[in-house]
Protein backbone atom coordinates (compact mmCIF):
# COMPACT_ATOMS: atom_id res chain seq x y z
CA UNK A 1 0.00 0.00 0.00
CA UNK A 2 1.38 3.48 -0.36
CA UNK A 3 2.16 5.43 2.83
CA UNK A 4 0.05 8.56 1.39
CA UNK A 5 -3.58 6.79 1.00
CA UNK A 6 -6.93 7.10 2.05
CA UNK A 7 -9.88 4.44 1.70
CA UNK A 8 -13.28 5.91 1.22
CA UNK A 9 -16.78 3.86 1.59
CA UNK A 10 -18.35 3.43 -2.06
CA UNK A 11 -21.58 4.44 -0.22
CA UNK A 12 -24.05 2.88 -3.08
CA UNK A 13 -27.22 0.80 -1.95
CA UNK A 14 -25.95 -2.55 -1.64
CA UNK A 15 -23.16 -2.91 -3.74
CA UNK A 16 -20.04 -4.33 -2.53
CA UNK A 17 -16.17 -3.60 -3.32
CA UNK A 18 -14.49 -6.59 -4.98
CA UNK A 19 -11.37 -5.12 -6.94
CA UNK A 20 -10.40 -1.12 -7.05
CA UNK A 21 -7.61 0.43 -9.58
CA UNK A 22 -6.85 4.15 -9.55
CA UNK A 23 -5.01 5.73 -12.16
CA UNK A 24 -3.74 9.15 -12.56
CA UNK A 25 -7.44 10.60 -13.87
CA UNK A 26 -9.79 7.25 -13.77
CA UNK A 27 -10.87 5.14 -10.76
CA UNK A 28 -12.55 1.50 -12.02
CA UNK A 29 -14.33 0.29 -9.09
CA UNK A 30 -15.13 -4.02 -9.38
CA UNK A 31 -18.96 -4.44 -7.43
CA UNK A 32 -21.16 -7.01 -7.51
CA UNK A 33 -24.66 -6.74 -5.24
CA UNK A 34 -24.33 -8.53 -1.51
CA UNK A 35 -28.20 -9.94 -1.56
CA UNK A 36 -28.18 -13.80 -1.56
CA UNK A 37 -30.89 -13.59 -4.16
CA UNK A 38 -34.28 -11.93 -5.41
CA UNK A 39 -38.25 -12.57 -6.00
CA UNK A 40 -38.65 -12.89 -9.49
CA UNK A 41 -40.71 -10.38 -10.97
CA UNK A 42 -43.46 -12.44 -12.34
CA UNK A 43 -44.48 -14.78 -9.45
CA UNK A 44 -42.84 -13.43 -7.05
CA UNK A 45 -40.85 -16.16 -5.83
CA UNK A 46 -37.72 -15.93 -4.14
CA UNK A 47 -35.23 -17.06 -6.10
CA UNK A 48 -31.03 -17.76 -5.05
CA UNK A 49 -30.08 -20.04 -8.25
CA UNK A 50 -27.15 -17.55 -10.55
CA UNK A 51 -28.49 -18.51 -14.40
CA UNK A 52 -25.74 -16.10 -15.44
CA UNK A 53 -23.27 -13.30 -14.87
CA UNK A 54 -23.02 -10.25 -16.51
CA UNK A 55 -20.61 -7.38 -16.06
CA UNK A 56 -22.30 -4.06 -16.97
CA UNK A 57 -19.39 -0.62 -17.33
CA UNK A 58 -21.81 2.40 -15.19
CA UNK A 59 -20.66 5.90 -14.71
CA UNK A 60 -20.50 7.17 -10.74
CA UNK A 61 -19.93 10.82 -9.63
CA UNK A 62 -16.19 11.93 -9.30
CA UNK A 63 -14.32 11.38 -6.25
CA UNK A 64 -10.87 13.97 -6.22
CA UNK A 65 -11.28 15.17 -9.58
CA UNK A 66 -11.29 11.69 -10.80
CA UNK A 67 -13.59 9.82 -13.36
CA UNK A 68 -15.46 6.73 -11.44
CA UNK A 69 -16.32 3.75 -13.30
CA UNK A 70 -18.21 1.06 -11.80
CA UNK A 71 -17.63 -2.40 -12.98
CA UNK A 72 -20.82 -4.24 -11.71
CA UNK A 73 -21.25 -7.95 -11.67
CA UNK A 74 -25.30 -8.95 -12.12
CA UNK A 75 -26.75 -12.02 -12.11
CA UNK A 76 -29.15 -13.16 -13.89
CA UNK A 77 -31.52 -15.62 -11.51
CA UNK A 78 -33.61 -18.63 -12.79
CA UNK A 79 -36.96 -18.86 -10.41
CA UNK A 80 -37.81 -22.26 -9.08
CA UNK A 81 -41.49 -21.97 -9.59
CA UNK A 82 -42.14 -20.77 -13.09
CA UNK A 83 -38.75 -21.14 -14.58
CA UNK A 84 -38.06 -17.76 -16.04
CA UNK A 85 -34.92 -16.22 -15.89
CA UNK A 86 -34.68 -12.50 -14.40
CA UNK A 87 -32.28 -10.03 -13.50
CA UNK A 88 -31.27 -8.77 -10.19
CA UNK A 89 -32.39 -5.46 -9.42
CA UNK A 90 -30.07 -2.31 -9.31
CA UNK A 91 -30.98 -0.09 -6.82
CA UNK A 92 -27.75 2.22 -6.95
CA UNK A 93 -28.49 2.94 -10.82
CA UNK A 94 -31.89 1.93 -11.65
CA UNK A 95 -33.47 -0.14 -14.51
CA UNK A 96 -31.86 0.36 -17.62
CA UNK A 97 -29.47 3.59 -16.32
CA UNK A 98 -26.23 2.99 -17.08
CA UNK A 99 -24.94 6.17 -14.79
CA UNK A 100 -25.79 6.09 -10.28
CA UNK A 101 -28.29 7.86 -9.25
CA UNK A 102 -25.52 10.04 -7.12
CA UNK A 103 -24.02 11.05 -10.43
CA UNK A 104 -27.66 12.22 -11.80
CA UNK A 105 -28.51 13.74 -8.38
CA UNK A 106 -25.23 15.88 -9.06
CA UNK A 107 -25.98 16.73 -12.07
CA UNK A 108 -29.00 18.22 -11.47
CA UNK A 109 -27.77 19.74 -8.44
CA UNK A 110 -24.70 21.91 -10.50
CA UNK A 111 -27.49 23.04 -13.48
CA UNK A 112 -29.55 25.11 -10.81
CA UNK A 113 -26.35 27.33 -10.10
CA UNK A 114 -24.52 26.52 -13.79
CA UNK A 115 -25.41 26.00 -17.15
CA UNK A 116 -26.28 22.55 -18.66
CA UNK A 117 -23.20 22.96 -20.70
CA UNK A 118 -20.65 23.68 -18.19
CA UNK A 119 -21.88 21.13 -15.49
CA UNK A 120 -21.87 18.64 -19.23
CA UNK A 121 -18.10 19.41 -19.09
CA UNK A 122 -17.12 19.35 -15.96
CA UNK A 123 -18.95 15.65 -14.97
CA UNK A 124 -17.46 14.59 -18.54
CA UNK A 125 -21.43 13.30 -19.41
CA UNK A 126 -23.56 14.55 -22.20
CA UNK A 127 -25.81 17.81 -21.92
CA UNK A 128 -28.47 15.37 -22.49
CA UNK A 129 -27.70 13.34 -19.36
CA UNK A 130 -27.50 16.93 -17.73
CA UNK A 131 -30.89 17.84 -18.54
CA UNK A 132 -32.69 14.13 -18.06
CA UNK A 133 -31.54 13.93 -14.59
CA UNK A 134 -32.77 17.78 -13.83
CA UNK A 135 -36.00 16.76 -14.98
CA UNK A 136 -36.22 13.66 -13.36
CA UNK A 137 -35.03 15.33 -9.95
CA UNK A 138 -37.68 18.16 -9.96
CA UNK A 139 -41.17 16.13 -11.48
CA UNK A 140 -42.45 15.74 -7.91
CA UNK A 141 -43.75 18.47 -6.33
CA UNK A 142 -42.09 19.82 -2.94
CA UNK A 143 -44.74 22.01 -1.24
CA UNK A 144 -47.84 21.04 0.00
CA UNK A 145 -49.99 24.36 -0.09
CA UNK A 146 -50.64 27.15 -2.74
CA UNK A 147 -47.33 29.31 -2.86
CA UNK A 148 -48.36 33.12 -3.05
CA UNK A 149 -45.95 34.06 -6.08
CA UNK A 150 -45.65 31.91 -8.59
CA UNK A 151 -43.18 31.49 -11.22
CA UNK A 152 -44.42 29.91 -14.66
CA UNK A 153 -42.40 29.57 -17.96
CA UNK A 154 -40.47 26.91 -20.50
CA UNK A 155 -37.63 25.22 -20.84
CA UNK A 156 -36.79 22.60 -23.77
CA UNK A 157 -35.31 19.52 -22.98
CA UNK A 158 -32.95 18.83 -25.91
CA UNK A 159 -33.56 14.36 -25.71
CA UNK A 160 -36.47 14.46 -26.78
CA UNK A 161 -36.72 17.53 -28.67
CA UNK A 162 -39.65 18.63 -26.64
CA UNK A 163 -41.11 21.90 -24.31
CA UNK A 164 -42.15 21.52 -20.71
CA UNK A 165 -43.51 24.09 -18.93
CA UNK A 166 -42.22 24.54 -15.24
CA UNK A 167 -43.99 26.32 -11.83
CA UNK A 168 -41.98 27.15 -9.03
CA UNK A 169 -42.37 28.86 -5.82
CA UNK A 170 -40.45 32.26 -5.74
CA UNK A 171 -40.69 32.88 -2.16
CA UNK A 172 -39.30 29.28 -1.25
CA UNK A 173 -36.75 28.73 -4.24
CA UNK A 174 -38.51 25.40 -5.02
CA UNK A 175 -39.99 23.45 -7.95
CA UNK A 176 -43.61 22.95 -7.75
CA UNK A 177 -44.52 21.27 -10.72
CA UNK A 178 -43.04 20.23 -13.95
CA UNK A 179 -45.89 19.86 -17.06
CA UNK A 180 -44.83 17.90 -20.58
CA UNK A 181 -45.47 20.15 -23.32
CA UNK A 182 -47.54 23.52 -23.04
CA UNK A 183 -51.08 23.33 -23.67
CA UNK A 184 -53.18 25.34 -21.57
CA UNK A 185 -55.11 22.46 -20.05
CA UNK A 186 -52.04 20.40 -19.03
CA UNK A 187 -50.99 23.48 -17.01
CA UNK A 188 -54.49 24.23 -15.56
CA UNK A 189 -54.54 20.50 -14.32
CA UNK A 190 -51.28 21.45 -12.75
CA UNK A 191 -52.71 24.15 -10.84
CA UNK A 192 -55.73 22.58 -10.35
CA UNK A 193 -53.58 20.66 -7.95
CA UNK A 194 -52.14 23.03 -5.92
CA UNK A 195 -54.41 24.40 -2.66
CA UNK A 196 -56.33 26.77 -3.54
CA UNK A 197 -54.99 27.73 -7.15
CA UNK A 198 -57.13 31.32 -6.80
CA UNK A 199 -54.79 32.76 -4.48
CA UNK A 200 -52.03 32.46 -6.33
CA UNK A 201 -49.64 35.48 -8.10
CA UNK A 202 -48.16 34.27 -11.10
CA UNK A 203 -45.70 35.90 -13.22
CA UNK A 204 -44.08 34.68 -16.39
CA UNK A 205 -47.48 35.03 -18.38
CA UNK A 206 -48.80 37.12 -15.84
CA UNK A 207 -52.64 36.97 -16.19
CA UNK A 208 -53.66 41.07 -15.40
CA UNK A 209 -50.29 42.20 -15.34
CA UNK A 210 -50.05 40.74 -12.11
CA UNK A 211 -46.18 40.75 -10.45
CA UNK A 212 -44.88 39.86 -7.45
CA UNK A 213 -43.63 42.10 -5.02
CA UNK A 214 -40.27 41.18 -5.35
CA UNK A 215 -40.57 42.22 -9.10
CA UNK A 216 -38.85 39.04 -10.03
CA UNK A 217 -39.40 37.93 -13.77
CA UNK A 218 -40.27 33.95 -14.40
CA UNK A 219 -36.85 31.70 -14.26
CA UNK A 220 -36.17 31.46 -17.86
CA UNK A 221 -35.97 34.81 -18.25
CA UNK A 222 -32.60 35.75 -17.53
CA UNK A 223 -32.64 36.92 -14.10
CA UNK A 224 -34.13 32.87 -12.84
CA UNK A 225 -35.33 34.59 -9.31
CA UNK A 226 -36.90 32.33 -7.57
CA UNK A 227 -36.58 29.57 -10.37
CA UNK A 228 -34.12 26.28 -10.67
CA UNK A 229 -34.74 25.87 -14.31
CA UNK A 230 -31.36 24.90 -15.97
CA UNK A 231 -29.73 27.37 -18.73
CA UNK A 232 -28.73 25.88 -21.92
CA UNK A 233 -26.71 28.27 -23.89
CA UNK A 234 -25.84 27.56 -27.57
CA UNK A 235 -22.56 28.42 -27.47
CA UNK A 236 -19.28 29.52 -25.52
CA UNK A 237 -18.22 28.95 -22.27
CA UNK A 238 -21.31 28.00 -19.51
CA UNK A 239 -21.42 30.39 -16.36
Amino acid sequence: MHPDTITIRLGLSGLVVVETKEGEAVIEVVARYEAQGAPCPRCGCFSARVHQWHRQRKRDAKVWGKVVWLLVWKRRFRCPSCHKAFIEPDPACGRYRRTTGRLRREAAVGAEDASVRAVARWQGVSEGLVQRSWVEAHLAPVCQGAPRFMGMDGFCVARPGRMWTGLWDLEERAPLALVPGERQRDVQLALEGLAHPEAVQACGHRPGGALPASGTDGPASGSRGGGQVPRHRSGGEGA
